[in-house]
């Protein structure tokens, strides 16, 4: 029977040397299997984007399928390095493949998740003020400049129309949508093997990304917390008022007692001012009276006060930071990808380890990495003899081969959730 072996590049990767029949590890594959073995490189673009890699899945999927009809009676696996496992899983997942992929490999594979942030209607407003302010500010200095173009400032203008349209249909949709937007399919965890390289620095950079982008967005959320809170407010006042009718004696003798108590503050005041002085007429009394109608007022309307005090100056603050919170976190997203960028402010976008479930995966000992090493770690596994034989082992095992004979050179797989 024949052992088919499709090897997958990465990002950046296209023609890989790794991934060729005359690799170091497609030579060790070819020699330890026994058999007949055929590796079998598959090229996709490479882009760093989401629709580049699910484009590269299905016609993963297209080549797999190919492979499977032209010889029914072999056994297929997968061998990906990088985000190449990410398009790898989702390829195999597919239902249209006549026959599954015995076992899929993947290498420091950074395993992308996305989905909807939850952002909230007040929130939403307040990222679409913003996204005005920015625009606003942008026309405000370039009139201030006296920039010359009167057709550059027009399409600032007519930019800003459909960039907020589209941003809060956008926004709506998938506040309205709980459903997962970029989520890798569930599979048998026996059929793949995760190898894995430390102080890998792909994986590094990922996760720093995932990580400022997580700071910058909850520190804007902390901002914008007086948006909903505010609007809550308003809300309970609304219903305040509706239920005037049962209490509109207490509402009228309150109205009328702060009423009363401020225009004779006011009064007192007045007379304390003018020069007859009279005696019994102080500014203390005066103060005193128009505290107690505040405090009277402050009573029945604690909640306004309080939205006007200090949860409105908070939603202001986060109008005027949503503008700089898109740029970075549009900056961030595009180590995930280019055509998040514009999305990233939706989208939680992160890079694990493993996807979700149990997995088998492999961690090399990173002492034991061969000498003379010069490359980046991200990239060591589909080089290193260890890696090549925890592979074979493992391949053989898929196959129902007894690996009893095989003497291991890397560490014992371990279980990972």
């Amino acid at each position: 029977m024949t052992t088919v072996i499709t090897t997958v590049h990465g990002t950046f990767a296209r023609q890989a040397a790794w991934a060729q029949p005359d690799s170091p590890l497609s030579q060790y594959l070819t020699a330890h299997l026994g058999g007949a073995v055929r590796i079998a490189p598959f090229d996709w673009s490479g882009r760093n984007s989401f629709e580049a890699r699910d484009d590269a899945a299905k016609r993963l999927g297209d080549h797999l399928e190919a492979i499977g009809r032209a010889e029914p009676d072999s056994r297929q696996f997968v061998v990906a390095h990088s985000h190449g496992g990410n398009v790898a899983l989702l390829a195999a997942a597919n239902g249209r493949l006549s026959k599954p992929v015995a076992g899929i490999v993947c290498l420091s594979t950074p395993f992308l998740q996305a989905w909807p942030r939850h952002l909230g209607a007040a929130r939403i407003v307040s990222a679409a003020a913003g996204i005005v302010l920015l625009f606003a500010n942008l026309l405000f200095l370039m009139l201030r400049h006296r920039v010359g173009s009167s057709l550059l400032m027009a399409c600032v203008v007519v930019t800003a129309i459909p960039t907020i349209y589209i941003f809060i249909k956008a926004a709506a949709t998938l506040t309205d949508n709980d459903k997962p937007r970029w989520v890798l399919p569930e599979m048998d965890p026996h059929r793949m093997l995760i190898l894995r390289a430390a102080a890998d620095e792909a994986s590094a950079a990922l996760g720093a990304a995932t990580l400022a982008s997580s700071l910058v967005a909850r520190f804007w959320a902390l901002t914008s917390v007086g948006a909903p809170l505010w609007m809550r407010a308003l809300e309970q006042d609304e219903a305040d008022r509706a239920r005037q009718t049962r209490y509109s004696w207490l509402r009228r003798v309150h109205g009328l007692s702060v009423m009363c108590l401020f225009v004779l503050g006011i009064v007192l005041c007045v007379l304390s001012l003018l020069p007859i002085d009279p005696p019994w007429v102080t500014r203390n009394q005066a103060t005193a009276v128009l505290v107690a109608s505040f405090v009277l007022n402050l009573l029945f309307a604690w909640r306004k006060v309080l939205a006007i005090a200090v949860l409105a100056p908070l939603w202001w603050l986060s109008m005027l930071l949503a503008g700089p919170v898109l740029l970075l976190l549009s900056v961030f997203a595009m180590s995930f990808g280019s055509s998040l960028a514009l999305r990233h402010f939706l989208w939680i976008v992160s890079a694990e380890t493993t996807p979700p479930g149990v997995w088998m995966t492999v961690q090399l000992d990173p002492e034991s990495t061969p000498r003379g090493f010069r490359g980046l770690m991200h990239s060591s596994l589909y080089d290193d003899p260890r890696a090549h034989s925890v592979i074979a082992h493992w391949m053989k095992k898929q196959t129902g081969v007894s690996p009893a004979a095989e003497r291991r050179v890397g560490p014992a797989p371990r279980r990972e959730a």
